[in-house]
């Protein structure tokens, strides 16, 4: 039953993230707004979702601004409504991400190289309990997926030797 309490909690999270991505809002208040300490809510939003809450916001911020950056608005206004302190900042962090910067995303008018964000609902579907060793996984994947060595779940159970783990547990 407790399980459905984090589910529940990371579902509410999510929305939150979604309602506010132009607000100045951080993982505290997110974390508020679940009624957990930081701490405790990053480690169960990790095991739940795969990522830091605090990259998920980011993600989604520059998800929402590369549609705006198409969309005609002004770069520098996007970085702005998206909480990035500066451009330098905005296009540092969207070149990180996407692997173009936001001027050639821009002129070039192309979906970037991420794709497409999947809908809320869809990230909401996505979520789901796992065992503790998800958190060692989940830590792993954020690095890899920060130095842009995108890899699959099947390769990074794998790598960490609980692929047999993985499949007894789906089995029983």
């Amino acid at each position: 039953m407790q399980d459905i309490n984090y589910y529940e909690k990371a579902r509410k999270a999510i929305a939150f993230i979604e309602d506010n991505l132009k607000q100045d809002i951080s993982v505290k208040n997110i974390a508020e707004e679940t009624f957990y300490s930081r701490y405790h809510f990053t480690r169960k939003f990790m095991e739940l979702t795969g990522k830091n809450p605090g990259a998920y916001l980011r993600k989604r911020r520059l998800e929402e601004a590369a549609k705006e950056i198409l969309a005609g608005k002004e770069i520098l206004q996007v970085a702005f409504d998206y909480r990035f302190g500066s451009q330098q900042a905005f296009t540092r962090s969207f070149k990180a991400y996407f692997g173009t910067t936001p001027y050639l995303y821009k002129d070039k008018g192309t979906k970037p190289a991420e794709g497409a964000k999947p809908s809320m609902k869809k990230e909401l579907e996505n979520l789901r309990w796992k065992n503790h060793w998800i958190t060692h996984l989940g830590c792993l994947g954020g690095c890899l997926d920060y130095i842009k060595r995108g890899v699959s779940d099947a390769w990074l159970f794998g790598v960490t030797g609980h692929a047999f783990l993985l499949n007894m547990g789906e089995g029983v």
